[in-house]
């Protein structure tokens, strides 16, 4: 499958027989009716918790200069982020918007066609929470980190303090599609950076890959969402819209500096505003190109300005 997904693009019109293809094939897909968690699984110690490369700072002299004890513990802690992430954005942002959209209250999600598919997306939404909340508590058992707080991500803080801006609660609504769209778009490069890294626990592989396999029909649900949904908006409302899309493809795009800064002191690193000041923080950019399309084909045309100003 490519980066959207693999799924077709889809108008309001064209929505309904792609949400009954979806639907027809959840309980075969859906991940929720196949895996049991972590069985057939081994957890091994002597295997890395998560990819180095992937660490802000992984080249800083002070991180290398560390112990191998020390690294180990920064690894694991980067896999208990990684999965915080996935979590907090679930719970905070996509399930919300679930729930919002079977209620109603969103643009997009009346049909019953949708309901159904929402009703499923928001059954392995469900799942995904306790399977990678499962693999963390792993982890943490493992590698006696029990005691590590971690911050709340920098994408729902943000979302957050926006939704609080705005007393309106139409305006808050859109926000929360908008950033509910761009989370499950972009959500599938997220778990892909480790769905395919064999050299890590194979606990950690199979877990993203399992969560990977419903969230690429998630992304074409949430785009077949968006396009309805379009269809039912008022030009003010379009506009709002944009501007949020555009917002929350600079949260998705900014680095944690502030949540890492947390943790390299909690692992009682030396140096750490060394580290955090000197690291050239550039979070690996979304791919914007499955969103931009649809932008285009919704003649969305002032997304590509709006993204040029907001995103980092």
């Amino acid at each position: 499958m490519d980066g959207d997904g693999g799924c077709p693009q889809a108008s309001a019109t064209a929505a309904r027989p792609l949400f009954d293809r979806l639907s027809d094939g959840w309980q075969a897909r859906a991940q929720v009716r196949i895996h049991v968690l972590g069985a057939g699984t081994p957890f091994e110690p002597d295997r890395p918790d998560f990819v180095e490369s992937l660490l802000p700072f992984a080249r800083h002299p002070r991180y290398r200069a560390a112990s191998p004890e020390l690294r180990a513990a920064t690894l694991s802690c980067g896999w208990l982020l990684f999965n915080q992430k996935q979590v907090e954005l679930e719970r905070c942002i996509v399930i919300p918007a679930c729930l919002e959209l079977l209620r109603g209250r969103l643009p997009g999600g009346s049909d019953l066609k949708a309901q159904k598919v929402l009703s499923e997306a928001l059954t392995d939404e469900s799942y995904h929470i306790l399977l990678t909340e499962h693999a963390s508590e792993v982890t943490r058992r493992q590698r006696g980190l029990g005691a590590i707080e971690l911050p709340t991500c920098r994408v729902v803080r943000e979302f957050e303090a926006e939704q609080a801006r705005h007393a309106d609660a139409g305006r808050r609504n859109l926000l929360l599609l908008a950033a509910a769209i761009v989370t499950e778009v972009f959500i599938c490069g997220f778990l892909r950076s480790l769905s395919e890294a064999d050299a890590i626990q194979p606990l950690h592989v199979r877990v993203t890959r399992t969560h990977l396999a419903d969230e690429l029909t998630h992304a074409c649900v949430f785009r077949s969402i968006m396009t309805s949904g379009y269809h039912e908006m008022t030009l003010a409302e379009r506009d709002a819209f944009a501007l949020a899309l555009a917002l929350a493809m600079r949260w998705l795009a900014a680095p944690e500096i502030d949540t890492w800064a947390a943790v390299l002191r909690q692992l009682g690193f030396a140096y750490v505003d060394d580290i955090v000041g000197e690291t050239p923080w550039r979070s690996p950019t979304p791919d914007y190109a499955p969103l931009l399309r649809i932008c285009n084909e919704l003649g969305l045309s002032s997304i590509r300005e709006r993204l040029a100003r907001v995103v980092l």
